[in-house]
């Protein structure tokens, strides 16, 4: 009896199918890759919607007055609470956005799937700022953080000087963020020449660059204004602790009503410089 032997594949023939689907890959990552960050936008988005929405809760609980930004770093929920607010510079509390756990306006997170962090956020080891939130909220001595800044600005908070060496953006050339009414915009960060001998740079690259974050009240006038005012950041660039004396706060310490903010940015997407030491020393992002 006659066996038909079946016609097999050439060494050829496999190379050119195995090269085929190379080239294929390589074409489709980069929209598999999109793909994947539009969706992690979406959530982002959707996080600053319901930060807006707990936001006005916390308002309709406390007589309308607008969560205090009552820390600095603008990112942090739980820190060394403002001597100047508590007459303790030791006395660690819930702080900006944190007082939305401390009143229940949002459940306390144990994991990433929370609000408060954008899934397109990572810290300088690349972890998410959630892995680690539990270990530091709560925590005397310790800094937990959010992957959002709060407009600390919207109630005099004065402003200080935010150092690091990490450069942070959640979605490198735009920033999602929330008005005082609840909309959520989106930032086209263009490249600008900061300095003539770089070249030009997106906002997180001249942070850091320079080792450091603009003021909040800068970076949500620029978002408010849709454009970043050069001239502004120049200025603050060439000396920041000479800026920040001259362009302080002064805080009355009296609650802000959120009617009274009108068409203000109430919290984007973390842009700045993260503190230089890594997240297991402590749990500040930022400086």
């Amino acid at each position: 009896m006659r066996h038909r032997s079946l016609p097999g594949f050439t060494l050829v023939e496999l190379l050119v199918t195995i090269s085929v689907i190379a080239v294929l890959m390589a074409i489709l990552m980069p929209f598999v890759r999109r793909a994947r960050e539009q969706a992690r936008m979406a959530v982002c988005k959707a996080n600053l919607r319901s930060l807006s929405t707990a936001i006005h809760i916390y308002a309709n609980n406390n007589d309308g007055k607008l969560v205090p930004g009552d820390h600095g770093m603008s990112w942090a929920v739980w820190a060394v609470a403002s001597e100047a607010t508590y007459g303790d510079s030791n006395n660690y509390q819930p702080v900006n956005l944190g007082h939305l756990l401390d009143t229940e306006a949002l459940p306390t997170p144990h994991d990433n799937d929370s609000v408060l962090f954008c899934p397109s956020n990572r810290l300088p080891d690349m972890s998410q700022p959630g892995e680690g939130f539990k270990d530091y909220w709560g925590v005397e001595g310790a800094t937990a953080i959010t992957s959002y800044m709060y407009n600390t600005s919207l109630d005099g908070t004065g402003e200080y000087l935010q150092s690091g060496l990490w450069p942070v953006s959640a979605h490198n050339d735009r920033i999602d963020y929330v008005m005082a009414d609840g909309s959520v915009q989106t930032f086209r960060v263009p490249r600008l020449l900061y300095d003539e001998k770089i070249g030009p740079e997106l906002i997180h690259e001249v942070c850091s660059r320079h080792g450091l974050s603009f003021p909040t009240s800068l970076l949500f006038s620029w978002l408010e204004q849709d454009e970043i005012n050069l001239t502004e950041a120049q200025e603050f660039l060439a000396n920041p602790n000479d800026w920040l004396t001259e362009n302080q706060i002064a805080s009355s310490l009296k609650p802000t009503l959120l009617s009274k903010v009108g068409q203000r940015a109430l919290a984007c997407d973390v842009v700045g410089a993260w503190d230089g030491m890594e997240p297991t020393e402590q749990a500040s992002g930022g400086g």
